[in-house]
């Protein structure tokens, strides 16, 4: 067999797998290196997708600004009313006393401020008139964070004492007193209470330096030294 008829049979020997398959052939794999880069720039979208954003926090002047509750109290304002009485020979004098006392809030148990009063005088035929009072007072708290809060306290200061002039008798007195209290405070809200009291005050009125022409009726010239009184009170911090 010639070189020319060699030619054909090789061309035969080549097409024959193709047409075994019954089909075309298949199509040529692509490049290895781009069926890799198609994982890869899925998974670099994938990362580049935007996070959630944060939660965002409390807008305008809440942020950063402390709560009414947790501001420093500057003092403290208490207001009192209540009733007393003093023996007289002359017979009881009655008082009316409303106060106002101020002081520094203070912390823990201890309670100091300064104490202000008038009290209105009457009850005998010759008491009615007019007392004053300047002092300063401390107090005790027992439990001062609780509901109930007893408490004790101390005061002591000056005080003017005035009864109508009768013949002879002196301008108002000048003395001085001593004041023990026992109460119980009830916690309305925070930093304000409200209470009553029990007190007991050694006085002295004062005595006129010559008693010569002064009526012998004159209350105050036999006035006992002990003072016995109730009342209510109410304050708070601010």
């Amino acid at each position: 067999m010639g070189p020319r008829a060699a030619a054909p049979l090789a061309l035969v020997a080549l097409s024959a797998p193709a047409c075994a398959g019954g089909g075309p052939a298949a199509a040529p794999a692509a490049p290895p290196g781009r069926v890799a880069a198609e994982p890869a720039a899925s998974s670099g979208r994938a990362a580049a997708a935007p996070a959630a954003p944060p939660a965002a926090g409390p807008a305008g002047p809440e942020r950063g600004v402390a709560s009414r509750s947790t501001l420093p109290r500057l003092g403290r304002l208490n207001a009192y009313g209540g009733v007393a009485q003093i023996a007289s020979g002359a017979g009881a004098i009655v008082l009316a006393p409303l106060g106002v006392e101020i002081g520094p809030a203070g912390v823990g148990r201890e309670e100091i401020a300064a104490a202000i009063e008038g009290a209105p005088a009457f009850g005998c035929g010759r008491c009615k008139g007019f007392r004053a009072r300047l002092g300063a007072v401390l107090r005790v708290h027992l439990a001062p964070r609780a509901r109930l809060d007893p408490w004790a306290g101390l005061g002591a200061g000056g005080q003017l004492f005035a009864l109508p002039r009768q013949a002879g008798t002196p301008a108002p007195l000048l003395g001085f007193h001593h004041t023990l209290q026992f109460g119980l405070d009830l916690g309305l809200a925070p930093g304000l209470r409200a209470g009553a009291f029990v007190t007991g005050s050694l006085q002295a009125h004062g005595r006129p330096i010559d008693k010569k022409g002064i009526d012998p009726a004159w209350p105050l010239l036999d006035a006992s030294p002990l003072e016995l009184g109730a009342g209510l009170r109410a304050g708070g911090l601010f």
